[in-house]
């Protein structure tokens, strides 16, 4: 049997496990499956779009992996994601304004990757979100039509923690600056 035929299964922890190559798509399939633990192998390769067929997913734990490419635009429609965790991989590309629809996410970590551009003004919709990790990429300081600030506003309401790269990006509401 394989991955993508336990339909069923609704957690699926597989961190730690030193797995090796690329993510099986096949666990699109796993439409009941809200915590999926990946983290901590030598998986590689882009995060497939079957991935954005995750409806009930609310964790979603790939780092310390080597995945590359962008984040799968699939991936911002799933609603009822609070935590997502892609640090420490090779991903690259720009956030598009679409991550906005995350509206329930608390934790975002894309720390030590290869993202560029600016963060989208979008992302100040994000009222539940309390930590937002992002050190270590090729962000700029332009931010679109006041991405930075509507991620500053945020400080005032739920975000506890916002890392930044300090010398990349000026921010006076960043929490840490490593």
């Amino acid at each position: 049997a394989s991955l993508g035929s336990l339909v069923r299964l609704e957690e699926m922890h597989l961190y730690k496990n030193k797995l090796t190559g690329p993510l099986p798509s096949e666990l699109g399939n796993l439409r009941y499956l809200t915590l999926l633990y990946l983290d901590s192998n030598q998986l590689d390769g882009p995060i497939p779009d079957s991935f954005g067929d995750l409806h009930s997913l609310q964790q979603l734990f790939l780092f310390n992996n080597r995945l590359t490419g962008p984040i799968p635009s699939s991936l911002y429609g799933i609603e009822n994601v609070e935590e997502l965790r892609l640090n420490n991989n090779e991903l690259s590309g720009s956030l598009p304004t679409e991550i906005g629809q995350l509206l329930k996410l608390r934790n975002l970590h894309l720390e030590n990757n290869e993202f560029t551009g600016s963060l989208p003004h979008q992302m100040g919709n994000m009222d539940d979100l309390e930590e937002l990790r992002i050190q270590n990429n090729g962000f700029t300081e332009s931010f679109s039509e006041g991405g930075l600030d509507s991620i500053c506003l945020l400080r005032d309401q739920s975000l506890a923690e916002f890392v930044s790269d300090c010398d990349e990006i000026s921010c006076d509401c960043c929490s840490q600056c490593p």
